[in-house]
């Protein structure tokens, strides 16, 4: 089984440190650098973040995540543009009762339509060297809360600087 956490760090593009997915003790887009180096994946950063600007980009990638249904989720964005159009990594997610499987990870392709991501994942450059992982799904939970207080300390701060 592998195994997944968020680690604090900063990554190439970002010298603010953040939330990172790390699998196997590697950040993952590290991992997908190693092994696809032409394709400059290294410094993107986690759609988990609240870097996405738009709330409909926000709601469409948890619900995704959090969906107990066999998924494509966005998991990997661009730090520079922080939205689903650039450079984005998908990942095809199963969940059973004990574990999350990533089956495939991939690019997104899909083509943008009138102000909606709902086509993110319908076209995707599958990435082959990379093979299915299996989490313990209490590892993957966990991961999930990290992210989300994230969030609220992100959103909390954001209010105390507004006032």
């Amino acid at each position: 089984m592998n195994q997944i956490q968020a680690i604090k760090r900063t990554s190439k593009y970002s010298n603010r440190p953040h939330l990172t997915i790390n699998i196997d003790g590697q950040p993952l887009d590290i991992i997908l650098h190693e092994l696809y180096p032409k394709k400059n994946l290294i410094g993107l950063v986690p759609t988990l973040l609240s870097w996405l600007d738009d709330p409909r980009e926000r709601k469409l990638v948890w619900d995704r995540f959090e969906s107990e249904q066999k998924q494509i989720v966005p998991i990997l964005m661009c730090p520079e543009d922080v939205d689903l159009w650039c450079t984005v990594v998908v990942v095809e997610i199963e969940k059973n009762e004990n574990s999350v499987r990533w089956l495939r990870i991939g690019l997104d392709d899909s083509i943008f339509h009138d102000n909606s991501s709902d086509s993110i994942g319908t076209t995707v450059e599958w990435l082959d060297k990379i093979e299915p992982m299996v989490f313990d799904k209490t590892a993957y939970k966990k991961l999930e809360l990290e992210f989300k207080a994230e969030i609220i300390k992100d959103e909390l701060k954001q209010l105390l600087e507004n006032l």
